[in-house]
């Protein structure tokens, strides 16, 4: 199974035109001109979701001639140079979620068949929101051993 955050559509937006929809990273950095704000009603997974884009803009930056030329071309063109989309593209096999060999920030012994019951973890552990364990202050209540997410909202955990 294959699960790219760059080109899979897991990022809730609101575009300017009223719309709401979900986008992949390239999306939203093509259209960024056109959405009006990411739509996550924790604002820790906001602030997640804008700190990992800036991160991978920062990252290719320099490919713009630096941070700075980088934030002029936000703010004046409205547009991300095509050199640094280019480039992020080009490192899309270092994103997939469920990769056989570098799965995207996940340890990839977690996937072990022999896994023992106590050590795996619950939806909870993904989000302060959700219950897991004993935690009584929270904002959802629900079984969290029992509870299931759908890929998108995996990503954003």
């Amino acid at each position: 199974m294959n699960y790219n955050l760059l080109e899979e559509k897991w990022i809730p937006v609101l575009w300017k035109d009223g719309n709401i929809s979900r986008v992949g990273i390239i999306e939203a950095l093509i259209q960024a001109s056109k959405i009006r704000c990411i739509t996550l009603a924790s604002p820790l997974d906001l602030f997640a979701v804008h700190r990992f884009i800036l991160t991978l803009l920062y990252w290719k930056a320099g490919l713009a001639g630096g941070v700075a030329q980088l934030r002029e071309s936000l703010l004046n063109k409205e547009e991300i140079p095509s050199k640094i989309l280019g480039d992020i593209k080009k490192e899309a096999h270092c994103f997939d979620l469920f990769n056989d060999k570098s799965p995207f920030l996940q340890d990839p012994s977690a996937c072990k068949e022999k896994e023992k019951e106590k050590d795996k973890k619950s939806v909870g552990s993904l989000f302060a929101e959700f219950a897991s364990g004993t935690n009584i202050a929270h904002f959802q209540h629900g079984d969290d051993e029992n509870m299931r997410l759908c890929l998108p909202c995996a990503a954003l955990g």
